[in-house]
Order: C-alpha cells, then structure tokens, then sequence
C-alpha cells in the first residue's frame, strides 16, 4: 500500500511530540487546565460524581491516588536506583551540589510553611507539601527554552527533582502512615525479602518481580503505609546489572521495565492524576482562602521558599569548594533553575491529599500549589529566556565587574524581589477586612523578614505591632481549668510576655471583670505598673463589659483608659459577703465543737450568731481598704476626677458618664485608637498562655485540659461551688 505525505505527517508530528523532553509537562499542563475547566462548566458534578464513584472496595479517586500512583512512583523508584547505580549520582562529587541544593529545597520550604501555620496542628501536618519538585512539569518548562539552556542545567534538574522525589518518599513513609496493621506490615517485609531473594540469586525475568510487587501492593496497602511506597521498594529490588547501560538499553530487568513505563507514566498516570485532583469549582469560594495560611504558606514555600533554598544552597556548596558550578551556566541561570525548582504539582498535591482530610483544606492546597507552581513557571521560564550563559556580566553579586549587563540584573533582582513583596503585602492588606479583629496576617509578619537583606530599609513597610492582653473573669485566688480566675499567679506570665516585646511601643489590656479579692486585684495593678516601668511602654486599657471594683483598680494601671459607652465602670468601694448558719447544725442534730486559744479567733465564724462588734471591726477593715483604694484613683487620675459626691461611694456608671466624671479617658475600641494612635499598619498581636503540643488550653487562663484528670475535677466541683455562686452574684450586681 502507498501512503501519500500527507498521511505520514500526521505521524512525524505525534512521534516528535512524544519523544520530545517537553512532552510530558504539556500533557499534564492540558490535564490540569482541562480539570479547572470541568470542574467549573455545567459538567462540575458529574465531574465530581464521577470521583467519587465506588469500584469494588474504593472510590475512583483512590483507585488513582493509591493505586495508579503507585505506578508513579515504581518509575521514580526506578530511576533513582538507575542514576545511584550507573548515572549522574553515581559518584559522590556528582551527588554534591544537587544533593545539597535539594536539602536547601526541602528544609526552607517547610520552615516557612511552619511559621506562618505554627499555631494551627491541623493545618501543620501540611509542612511538607511545598518541599517537593515536579519533575515533568520543571523539566518540560525547561526544554521550552531549547538551546538558551545548557546540558548541565537539565542534568542538575533532573537529578535534584530525583533526590527531592526521594526526600518526598522518605517523608510519605515517616510521617504519613496511619494506624499500623502489624500482621499486614509482616507480609509486606516477607514479600519484600522475596524480592530481594530474586534479585540476589540473579532472577532476570520481569513477570516474578511484577506479581510480587502487586502482593506487595496489597499488604502495604493495608498495613497501613501509603501504599505507594510499595511502588518504590519494588523498584529498587529490580536487579540492574554493574555494567554501565545506555537508557534505552533492552538487557536489563530495570532499563526494560523503565522504557516501558516511561510513556505510560508521562502520558497516562500523570495526566489521569492531575485531571482527577486540580479540579477545583470557585463557586462560593470566598476571597478569604486567598489570605488564608495554610494557601499562602503553601504558595509561599512554593515559590520563595524553593528559590531561596535551592540556588542559597547551591551559591553555599560551589563558594565553599564542596560543589562545582554546571558547566557553562551563569549565576543568573542556576537562579532561574532554582525558581522552576517551585513547581510542585505532582507530589506536592498528593502530599496535601494525605495531610488534610477535610474538602476545604485539599482546596485551599490547590490553590496554594497550582498559584506556587504557576509563579515559578513563569518567573524561572522568563528570567532563564533572559539570561546570558556564564559570562562576568551574568555574576555582578558576587563578583567586582561594574559592566552595564551586570548593573542591569543587579537592579533586575532588586525590583524583583521588591516587587513580589509590594504584592504580597498589597493583597495580604485587601484581604485584611475579611480577617477577625485579632487575627495575625502572617504574610505581613513573615515576609519581611525573609527579605529584609534585599529591600533597602527606606524601602520597607513601617508597622507597629501591639500585644494584646485579655484579662477577663473575677478577681480572686484558686482559679482551675474549670473555673478560670484572675489573679496575680494566673496573669503574671502573660504580662511579663507581652510587655518582653521590644519592637512594641505599648501593651494593650483588655479588661473584662466585675472584681473580687482586693489583694490580687492591687498584685495585678503593681505588676503592670513594674512592667511598664521595666520596659518603658505606654499601657492602653480597654473596658470592655465591665470594670467594676477590683477590675477597676487593674485599669488604673492604665495610662489611657478607654471604655465603650455602655460599658460599666466604677463601684470604687469594698464589700463583704458570706453566709451564716447558727440554726442549721442543731435542726440536723449535729454538734459543732470549737476550741480557741485566743478571744477573737471565731470572729465571723458563720455557725455562731452575728456579733455587733464583730461586724464594727470588719467595718473599719473595709474602711482601709477603700481609704487605699480612694488614694490609688486619686493618684492614677490626678486632675481629671469631677466633684460628684458619689464617686467614691461605690456606684458605678456607664461609659459615657465614666467619661464625664473622669474615670476613664474617652470612648472607643481597640482597634479604632491604637489605630488613631500609630496608623492604619498597626497590628494587634493576642498574647495567650503557653499551649503544650499535646495539652490544649480551656477557656480562660488555667491548668492544660490534658493534664486533668478525673480525680481533680470531682474536686475542683466540689470545692467551687459556692465560689461559683459568688462569682455568679458579682456578676449580677452589674446585670451581667
């Protein structure tokens, strides 16, 4: 039969395609568009219904991440035994410089995805999605640039996204696993050993290798490991001979199963994976996940992280002589690379899939790795186009050459680095209207600090951070997880924190208390007071509810007091209460017996009748304490007291009349003066009691709910109740 050109052409074009290095990373390029598109068209829910269709004991979905993906990873296992054994890493000075680039890669990603999700456990086990390298996507971006790219490069690339592959292994296998099936665990080492024995006795033959590494997929499965990991230990079982191979050699059980997997893999797994999971439907998605830290600190590892990590890593090893720079690749280059080095796709979302169970967190990683891997792609492909090969022009960093072509890229690496923060900040500053009134950004907290060496200080936004103190509940000693209190024992460690800041100019205290013990409430006031001596800072109290008696002798510690204008403040003067019993022992029939060595020692005793003179010395008592507390409000508020009569008789008033009388300093919140104060970039930061990382705290400042046990909370019951019913009727003497 005769084929016409034109037949033929058709499949030069498709075979060039196939063969060509940029191949892989466009197919799945199309597959994650196509899934962007499916899961926003009429089509979403069959789409989605579609996932989650049962086969036989698993749904799609996990068909593909547990099983086809296991696939995924016998080829990578494959390859990273290959370039061990008799590639790039088969010597120790090769192994250097990506190895090295490879841990700056995986350890800043982590550490920044850390900082800004530190105080979320949940959101934290995501700390390794942004530490893995996509090889086809990074590779594919690469091969795009055709000959501006020298050889050297895409080895280095190739060969850090195999070791980071290898890192993300090590990482699914440790941190991970589930529950472990021991039984199941067993079987997998035994067929492991299998393999092994094969490959010692010199079994050659593929199939024996393939049926025992689908057993081994099975027991893995359900031990309890990912079950991708089995795909891994299969590959490196398979022998390879000690000769050295070409890539296409046929002779050996590994290049054979690597030659044809390779197509497989890169045309039909990946695309599959990526079509099924970055499918996301914006559809009542709100703009708040943009400015969320689990997506910023994903996107943010991604693409400053792995920049910063692999080419600071790298720049370390060539200058220390532990590492040579690739051959023919300039400064700006091996930059450029280490920006592509931020295309996560692959495994960063199918680590994401194993961190996070809920729906709205998987979103939120895709979002954060396709946004991540987008800015890299497009950063690196741009500035790589750029880019010159090693010349002195290309290294004005690191090198005296005063050349035009040098200045020019020292100010391109300034206006980029300057621009991605003025980004940042702007989006993080337009998101802020949809954050809680205390909640950090951790971009704005964060990102400065990563770039502080790059930035001119002139450059550099100016905030002000307050720590914020909540100091809420009545004021007396005894305090528990159950029944939180204030008192001096409870607050001093969060005070001495908050006022420990040195960037902060001032502490702010928000007050919530209806008083108590007088005693602690002047500790409290003495502190503060210490404290801001201590360390020369202005104190802002904030009357929320109530100020009332004690919680208004902890405000005067204050240099400003603001209230709101139906707060209540006041009630300047000492009460007494308790309860008395004389008649109740002898309805029961029980005889109480009391011995004295001392006349007084049964004063106020509450089963004895009340005794008039008992009740004038308790009087004068309360008379000094209001004595000392008149001196303190007259001192705190010196000048700015009315002529009321009442004042000091223990009424209390609401904010605005407070504000005429001169108890407090003027009507507002929080957040409205310290802006009025420092400027709109102030931010509060929330000063909490330390948490342990398995205790939780309870509401309020006390004991970790983790180190309560049974027994004590009989106790605590026990003992407060009628403590509780005191804290009750304070409360309610302010109709609270």
């Amino acid at each position: 039969m005769n084929h016409s050109p034109q037949s033929a052409r058709p499949v030069s074009i498709m075979r060039r395609f196939l063969d060509s290095e940029a191949a892989g990373g466009i197919t799945l390029m199309a597959a994650a568009a196509l899934a962007l598109i499916v899961a926003n068209s009429p089509f979403a829910q069959t789409y989605f219904d579609a996932l989650h269709l049962y086969i036989g004991p698993l749904s799609l979905a996990h068909w593909i991440n547990d099983a086809l993906m296991a696939i995924f990873f016998l080829l990578v296992g494959l390859e990273i035994k290959r370039e061990m054994l008799d590639g790039q890493l088969a010597s120790w000075p090769n192994r250097m410089l990506p190895g090295i680039a490879a841990a700056g890669g995986v350890i800043l990603p982590a550490i920044i995805f850390a900082v800004l999700n530190h105080d979320n456990p949940a959101k934290l086990r995501g700390w390794a999605v942004p530490s893995a390298t996509d090889i086809a996507f990074a590779l594919g971006v690469l091969s795009l640039l055709g000959s501006r790219a020298p050889s050297s490069l895409k080895v280095f690339l190739a060969t850090l996204a195999i070791l980071d592959d290898l890192a993300a292994v090590v990482i699914i296998a440790i941190f991970y696993t589930a529950e472990i099936s021991m039984p199941y665990l067993g079987a997998a080492f035994i067929t492991a050993a299998v393999l092994f024995v094969m490959n010692r006795m010199d079994v050659v033959k593929l199939l024996p290798y393939l049926i025992s590494a689908v057993i081994l997929w099975f027991f893995v499965f359900n031990s309890g490991v990912h079950a991708t990991v089995a795909g891994v230990v299969a590959a490196l079982m398979i022998p390879l001979k000690p000769a050295p191979g070409r890539p296409d050699d046929m002779t050996s059980p590994l290049h054979k199963l690597e030659h044809a997997l390779a197509k497989p893999v890169a045309f039909i797994v990946v695309p599959i994976f990526g079509f099924a999971n970055a499918g996301i439907s914006f559809k009542g998605l709100e703009a708040s996940v943009l400015g969320d830290t689990l997506t910023l600190g994903i996107l943010l590892g991604l693409f400053l992280g792995k920049q910063f990590g692999v080419f600071g890593a790298a720049w370390l090893a060539i200058k220390t002589g532990l590492a040579e720079k690739p051959m023919g690749a300039s400064w700006v280059q091996l930059y450029g690379v280490a920006i592509l080095c931020g295309i996560g796709f692959t495994m960063s979302i199918f680590i994401g899939l194993l961190s996070f169970p809920s729906d709205l967190m998987q979103t939120e990683t895709k979002i954060g790795v396709l946004s991540g891997s987008a800015l890299s792609a497009i950063c690196g492909y741009l500035l790589l186009r750029a880019a010159r090969p090693d010349q002195s022009a290309a290294n004005p960093l690191w090198k005296a050459d005063e050349s035009p072509e040098a200045k020019n890229f020292g100010r391109f690496l300034c206006v980029f680095h300057f621009a991605s923060y003025i980004a940042s900040t702007y989006c993080t500053e337009r998101l802020q209207a949809a954050s809680s009134l205390l909640r950090r950004s951790s971009l704005e907290f964060a990102l400065p600090g990563l770039l502080k060496r790059l930035i001119p200080r002139r450059f550099r936004a100016v905030e002000t951070e307050i720590p914020v103190v909540r100091l809420h509940g009545a004021i007396m000693t005894g305090g528990t997880s159950l029944r939180p209190t204030l008192s001096l024992a409870s607050t001093a460690g969060i005070l001495e924190k908050a006022f420990a800041d040195k960037h902060a100019p001032a502490v702010a205290i928000s007050i919530n208390s209806p008083g108590g013990a007088p005693v602690q409430s002047r500790l409290i006031y003495r502190r503060i007071r210490d404290l801001a001596a201590e360390h020369q800072k202005k104190v802002f109290v904030f009357v929320e509810d109530v100020a009332a008696s004690g919680g208004y002798m902890i405000a005067l510690a204050g240099d400003e007091i603001i209230a709101d204008p139906s707060s209540i403040v006041g009630s300047i003067g000492v009460v007494s209460a308790s309860f008395g019993f004389p008649e109740l022992l002898k309805k029961i029939g029980v005889e109480r017996r009391v011995y004295t060595a001392g006349s007084n020692k049964v004063t106020l005793d509450p089963f004895q009748p009340e005794k008039a003179e008992d009740i004038e010395r308790l009087k004068a008592l309360q008379l000094e304490i209001h004595a000392t507390f008149i001196d303190m409000v007259k001192e705190r508020r010196a000048g700015k007291l009315g002529d009321n009569p009442d004042l000091f008789s223990g009424l209390f008033w609401t904010g605005t009349t407070a504000a005429s009388l001169g108890l407090i300093d003027g009507l507002g919140d929080m957040l409205s003066f310290l802006r009025k104060t420092y400027g709109d970039k102030v931010k509060l930061k929330l000063i909490q009691p330390q948490r342990g990382l398995l205790g939780r705290k309870l509401p309020g400042i006390g004991m970790d709910s983790g180190s309560v046990e049974p027994a004590q909370i009989a106790a605590h019951l026990g003992d407060g109740l009628l403590c509780v019913a005191e804290e009750k009727a304070i409360w309610a003497r302010y109709g609270l």
